[in-house]
């Protein structure tokens, strides 16, 4: 009451889409069972395949769009983040002066081409995107679980034991 709608609009947004993933994938398992849709379906394609089946192709070319412009949005988004906090968290703070405004949009640029590439080379070694989240989530965990207990368990970590924390959870 009285702030800004945007966070009851994006929530109600996120429900109307979790709604709507759940009442396809009961759809599709409904026509695998009726036999409308193959028994031999992958269960993570099954919505794809419901709304190609359901949706007329104009909605089924706007649909497709819209997955596209989503991962691509998603791809974007994080490959910025990705170089961003390499770049301003990482080199520049090593570096003695600094970086200048022209240093740091090089180097962000050079960050996102390996972001990129990185990513590319890491998602062509997985044929389930499962199975990259669970790799991604365990070099997650290993490099931030030693500098965040260090952090509890120090009284007075130095400015460089984050770092060096993840990087002997990294190597870990």
């Amino acid at each position: 009451p009285g702030g800004h709608p945007g966070l009851t609009y994006s929530t109600l947004i996120w429900m109307a889409f979790d709604w709507l993933v759940i009442y396809l994938g009961i759809a599709g398992k409904y026509m695998v069972m009726q036999g409308t849709l193959p028994a031999s379906l992958n269960e993570s394609e099954i919505i794809l395949h419901v709304t190609a089946h359901l949706l007329p192709s104009g909605l089924l070319g706007l649909f497709i769009a819209g997955c596209i412009a989503t991962a691509m949005s998603t791809v974007d988004s994080y490959s910025l983040i990705a170089a961003s906090s390499l770049v301003y968290d990482g080199l520049h703070y090593y570096k003695k002066n600094g970086l200048t405004d022209r240093q740091l949009i090089l180097y962000t640029r050079f960050g996102i081409v390996i972001s990129i590439a990185l990513s590319l080379f890491i998602s062509f070694r997985f044929e389930r995107i499962r199975d990259a989240w669970i790799f991604m989530a365990s070099i997650l965990v290993s490099a931030l679980l030693v500098p965040l207990m260090a952090g509890f368990l120090m009284k007075h970590p130095g400015k460089r034991s984050g770092v060096y924390g993840i990087w002997v959870g990294f190597c870990t």
